[in-house]
């Protein structure tokens, strides 16, 4: 495990050299993985962790749509838990390390969920089709505007 955490530390300080999409995908990974070790190894304090993200998830940017906030919502609670019981229930920091890293994995994809919103997708149509005002020309003529858009 400490050779692969040192693996994963050295992947890290090269990727900031790049950037192309691939590369941003295999930081994010990375990083996961990197987090999945260190909850291995103290599953308490990523219990601690994982809690205050709970809390902190109504109200992060990163989440934008409902389907984002539910999954992250439920995951980090999941996590939270597991993660305080691990050791009382005896698991070994393989199991603690893959189970961690799969919610954060759905946690991540949940980008690619929340893609089906509503809110996400149609907030063009909730604006207004047209307006109907009146103005003044440049030479101080009254007159009526209508806009209209598609």
């Amino acid at each position: 495990m400490k050779k692969f955490q040192a693996c994963v530390i050295l992947l890290l300080a090269i990727l900031p050299f790049t950037e192309s999409r691939a590369n941003s995908f295999m930081k994010t990974e990375a990083m996961l993985i990197a987090l999945a070790g260190i909850s291995a190894v103290e599953p308490e304090t990523a219990a601690v962790v994982d809690a205050l993200l709970v809390m902190s998830v109504s109200s992060s940017p990163e989440y934008q749509t409902n389907t984002q906030r539910t999954i992250a919502f439920f995951g980090f609670t999941a996590l939270a838990l597991y993660n305080h019981d691990a050791e009382d229930e005896g698991y070994t920091e393989e199991e603690i390390f893959t189970v961690n890293l799969v919610v954060f994995n759905i946690v991540m994809a949940s980008e690619l969920s929340g893609l089906n919103d509503r809110y996400n997708n149609f907030k063009e149509v909730d604006k207004s089709a047209s307006s109907f005002g009146f103005q003044l020309s440049r030479q101080g003529q009254p007159g009526f505007s209508w806009q209209y858009q598609f």
